[in-house]
């Protein structure tokens, strides 16, 4: 715990002797906050990312004059709050570290006059250094950087000269940047808010379980294939389950790998392997690896696995095996007394899944409770390239052989918003109906909101793999 709190928005007022007496007197460090009041009130994603810019710009700048410096971001637990940045700061050069506060402070003085601002060309000048310097910088903070270039690239309509930025960095034409933490890991690897693309010949799990926000291991992954037939979707299979293949996703992924190459063809597939839980999709070709997460694959309902089947008989093997044709993983859901013994299950099945940050699940109460359509609440493991996301998560008990339609979720946009969450999941002992899944895809393509669904042969699927927990609920 630190002895001193400080605020950047208030740095104008010191003079350095002031500073200096307050700054030497942290026996135990010094809390800098530095306000980032774009982030949260702003729509511009340019204000956004100079919010990120500026406090990675004061992190950097201070952490010389520091024997030990960590940060951490918050918003007080509230959707409605101001975004802040907190470094936690124990020195090692009192004088200059006051003297680079200082420096600074012109950053968050938004009362200065014109020619106030005037006299600060230096510090504006240091910063278009900073920036110029980007790709052979050692961030002490990357994942500020990378919150920077995500939101400077999605804000890339307002650039003004696209040109210029496409031919100095062609992989952000494809929303993709180089990543931040590529000077520490000493190569480079691109991300974006879907995908990663990294070399071949980069041993992927390493960097999975440091910067792809798996808290202990990655999905245990296996060699697929690609299959299509007739009129149906092209899919990507292995011996447990079934996804859609992303065709414009990995294209346009591919087409940034050669972009990088500076190639004017994509390369050729060479393999791919798909996590036997669904959760991770890595495609090889000639150049590069392409890493696709849980929020943009697919997985093929059971339903539609069926018009497979009919379709070929060489496959009939496999694609019964990812369909769940065999009979021996089913439940007995008539063991599962009422809707908060399944809540319960639902709870565990989430806690067990590697997307999840334990440490933030939530359950809202006993069912039928006045938890504002809220049954669990949680947040993914932020990763390079997306931060964590808030998921609001539902849970419907019914029979088996029932369904759920849309009209059992009237508002379900409202509820994530009420919430400040940017994920809906419904989890159901039974089956989800087309006009279900109709609804979310439509709520996909026009909001902000991931959605996924556990439909009761799903969660069959995951707990065969997870047996002390269906053990607990389903043995009597």
């Amino acid at each position: 715990m630190s002895d001193i709190e400080l605020s950047m928005s208030e740095m104008s007022e010191y003079n350095f002797d002031t500073l200096r007496a307050i700054v030497s007197g942290a026996a135990n460090g010094i809390t800098l906050e530095v306000p980032c009041p774009s982030i949260g009130s702003a729509n511009s994603n340019l204000d956004i990312a100079s919010d990120f810019l500026y406090a990675l710009f004061v992190g950097e700048s201070i952490a010389e004059f520091c024997e030990t410096i960590t940060f951490k971001e918050s918003n007080n637990g509230s959707y409605l709050s101001k975004f802040r940045v907190y470094f936690i700061c124990c020195l090692s050069n009192v004088d200059d570290f006051t003297q680079k506060l200082l420096w600074l402070a012109p950053l968050y003085d938004y009362e200065a006059d014109e020619e106030q601002n005037d006299q600060n060309f230096a510090l504006e000048e240091a910063l278009a250094q900073f920036i110029d310097k980007w790709e052979t910088w050692q961030f002490h903070f990357p994942s500020l950087a990378e919150s920077y270039l995500a939101n400077y690239i999605a804000g890339k309509d307002d650039w003004g000269d696209e040109d210029e930025a496409y031919a100095a960095h062609p992989e952000w034409k494809y929303d993709f940047w180089r990543s931040a933490y590529s000077s520490i890991v000493g190569y480079n690897f691109y991300v974006s808010p879907w995908a990663w693309i990294v070399p071949r010949g980069v041993h992927v799990p390493n960097l999975l379980l440091r910067f792809g926000g798996f808290q202990s291991e990655i999905p245990m992954l296996q060699l697929a294939e690609k299959f299509s037939i007739e009129n149906l979707y092209p899919i990507i299979y292995n011996s447990v389950i079934a996804v859609v293949y992303p065709n414009q996703l990995i294209h346009r992924a591919q087409k940034c790998g050669a972009a990088i190459a500076r190639e004017q063809s994509i390369f050729r597939i060479i393999n791919m392997f798909l996590a036997k839980d669904g959760t991770l999709l890595i495609i090889n070709d000639e150049k590069f690896q392409y890493i696709l997460f849980q929020d943009k694959i697919k997985r093929v309902p059971d339903s539609s696995l069926h018009g497979y089947l009919e379709a070929t008989t060489h496959l009939l093997e496999k694609l019964r095996t990812i369909a769940g044709v065999p009979t021996q993983i089913a439940c007995s859901w008539e063991l599962i007394k009422d809707d908060s013994e399944f809540e319960e299950l639902c709870y565990e099945v989430i806690s067990a899944s590697a997307e999840y940050d334990n440490t933030t699940l939530r359950r809202m109460g006993k069912s039928r409770s006045r938890d504002g359509g809220r049954d669990i609440i949680a947040k993914t493991t932020p990763r390079a390239g997306k931060p964590s996301v808030t998921w609001i998560i539902q849970c419907k008990f019914i029979r088996k052989d029932k369904s759920l339609a849309r009209s059992n979720f009237p508002a379900i946009v409202d509820t994530v918003t009420e919430y400040g969450a940017g994920g809906f999941c419904i989890m159901t002992s039974g089956y989800i109906d087309a006009t279900l899944y109709d609804k979310l895809d439509g709520i996909v393509r026009r909001n902000s909101i991931e959605t996924r669904t556990w439909s009761g042969h799903d969660l069959e699927l995951f707990l065969a793999k997870h047996p002390e927990i269906r053990d607990r609920h389903f043995r009597r």
